[in-house]
């Protein structure tokens, strides 16, 4: 089984999974005209996480190694991170169809989620790439 779920499984429970569980509606006329949400699957919402904190981290940490090879410095190694991230945001928003709140309670998870976080291990694989092959 592929560990990357959503984006090559079909089957449950690897799948980007919907992080709702619709409640049944009443036969009151204000609640026939509003679609309301029961609960969120934790599970799904954790599942859907957890893939992707894993592709921002395997991303981060090859971005800085690329950048350490092509020998980018300065601001051209951090222009090359934001696009690299602005790039995997497209693959995940195109993921979830361009609706991400079916699959996330927050949006800004898909979208710049980890943006901050993962600077850090960009830069250290950066850092040590760049001097293993330029400056020793």
């Amino acid at each position: 089984q592929s560990t990357w779920g959503f984006f090559f499984d079909k089957d449950p429970p690897n799948e980007l999974m919907s992080k709702t569980v619709p409640k049944e509606q009443t036969s009151s006329k204000k609640e026939e005209t509003s679609f309301q949400l029961d609960e969120v699957n934790a599970e799904h919402h954790a599942f859907n996480l957890a893939q992707v904190k894993y592709l921002r981290t395997y991303g981060a940490a090859i971005t800085g190694v690329i950048c350490g090879l092509l020998g980018l410095a300065s601001l051209y190694g951090f222009a090359f991170y934001l696009v690299s991230f602005a790039f995997v945001s497209i693959v995940l928003l195109m993921k979830s169809h361009f609706r991400p709140g079916d699959f996330f309670i927050e949006s800004s998870a898909v979208t710049t989620g980890g943006l901050t976080a993962d600077v850090m291990l960009f830069l250290m694989s950066w850092v040590i790439t760049y001097n293993v092959v330029h400056v020793l």
